[in-house]
């Protein structure tokens, strides 16, 4: 796949090769082992690329989407996600931003293409002014907008530092109005499209300061199935989608029903545990093209994951969903959904929200001025809106996140109060 499959050393951003990613801190380390990767990544797509015939040719860009170069990927949308809400508008692209797609495509094909590469070390440098723009296009949206930067950082951390975690693992919940594609894919098995989820994530293991094996799993399993009986008794299942899943050992300690192979979907079987590039899988994909473990999406019904992996005993309680609340709900969130879109549109990006106008707002939508009262947050959601009087409602959500998060969570907590019944099962 790569020119000259002999070649078995990584390249970081100076043009260093090794195999060992050094730093004085884990932060610093983290930092070079991207910088790493996202070469790598590069230089895959960039391979693909140049070995498609003219009837499938795809731009460089979609390859790296479909390659999942993520490094690349996650500064484009944090830097679009920054400038579409400092700009006031309220919905974020979904897509990656066409301009800055359109520049990476130009950019390849003037400046990348043309040259003439004999190894992965010389495939990186070409790819250089691809880098250069993205690492600039970061730096110039941070000069240009310092606060929101600032805020989106803290928010960040502010999300690590909440991040549930069952050893190894942090746990990520997956509600049903989700976008995970995978998913998608659960209601095809006998999952409802009302169905939340556990997914199991492995962050890298040698930052967090956790000896990986197989005992270190299997607690890490126990820890996630007594937070299902704890914390979340309505998950339906718990998913996971990592190259671990293919693995021949792990895949005696976690039976996951697997659904989907997805063998780009997860680059981190290139680190080892001590934070590095692992040499032999390294040169497995220098030689192949392919890396030496697929990723796959799978799961585990909870009920059944409780019982193979917790050690508590007797009695306990779980949820299911009610077959009744599903019913009943029917209608009203048709309407819920035709007065969501019409609210969207009301509060579009430039529409300033004034005081004296907030009382009558919300009188031509029955089915949300009801669940609001009946949640007992009407009242002090209007008067977060006259508080904000003068700024847009994306501004509003900014200035006043905290309240409008716990408002939201009340909201829920109603909406969903009937939504599930008690399911008891004996371990």
């Amino acid at each position: 796949m790569f020119k000259e499959k002999a070649f078995n050393k990584p390249s970081d951003s100076n043009g260093n090769t090794d195999y060992i990613v050094d730093g004085e801190n884990v932060a610093e380390r983290r930092e070079k082992l991207k910088r790493i990767i996202s070469s790598i990544q590069l230089a895959y797509a960039d391979s693909i690329y140049r070995q498609q015939t003219d009837e499938e040719k795809k731009s460089f860009s979609d390859i790296l989407e479909d390659v999942n170069a993520y490094v690349v990927i996650e500064k484009l949308r944090s830097v679009d996600r920054i400038e579409t809400n400092a700009n006031g508008l309220v919905e974020e692209r979904k897509e990656l931003n066409p301009l800055f797609t359109r520049k990476i495509d130009n950019l390849y094909e003037s400046q990348c293409l043309a040259k003439t590469i004999h190894n992965i070390d010389e495939q990186i440098d070409a790819l250089q002014p691809i880098k250069d723009y993205v690492e600039d296009l970061e730096k110039q949206s941070r000069a240009k907008y310092q606060k929101e930067w600032a805020e989106d950082d803290l928010r960040k951390q502010k999300n690590e530092n909440e991040v549930e975690k069952a050893g190894l693992f942090t746990l990520r919940n997956i509600d049903e109005h989700s976008t995970n594609k995978n998913v998608k894919k659960l209601k095809e098995e006998h999952f409802s499209d009302k169905d939340e989820f556990i997914e199991i994530v492995i962050p890298d293991v040698f930052a967090s300061g956790e000896k990986f094996s197989k005992e270190s799993i299997l607690n890490s399993l126990r820890e996630t199935a007594n937070s299902i009986i704890d914390k979340h008794p309505n998950v339906a299942a718990v998913i996971g989608n990592s190259w671990l899943l293919s693995s021949p050992s792990a895949k005696k300690i976690i039976p996951f029903k697997i659904l989907e192979t997805d063998n780009f979907t997860n680059w981190s079987q290139l680190v080892d545990k001590d934070g590095n590039i692992h040499k032999e899988r390294f040169n497995d994909f220098i030689s192949s093209g392919k890396l030496p473990y697929n990723s796959l999406f799978g799961y585990m019904p909870s009920e059944e994951f409780v019982r193979r992996f917790s050690d508590r005993k007797g009695k306990i309680n779980l949820k299911e969903i009610n077959p009744v609340w599903v019913e009943e709900n029917k209608d009203r969130e048709f309407e819920q959904k035709e007065e969501e879109s019409k609210i969207k549109k009301m509060f579009n990006k430039d529409t300033i929200i004034l005081a004296e106008n907030v009382d009558s707002m919300f009188d031509d939508f029955p089915v949300f001025k009801t669940s609001l009262e009946a949640a007992g947050i009407y009242n002090q959601f209007l008067s977060i809106l006259k508080s904000g009087s003068g700024l847009t409602m994306n501004q509003i959500n900014k200035k006043f996140s905290n309240e409008m998060t716990v408002l939201g969570a009340e909201l829920k907590n109603h909406l969903t109060s009937e939504k599930y019944i008690n399911k008891e099962i004996i371990l």
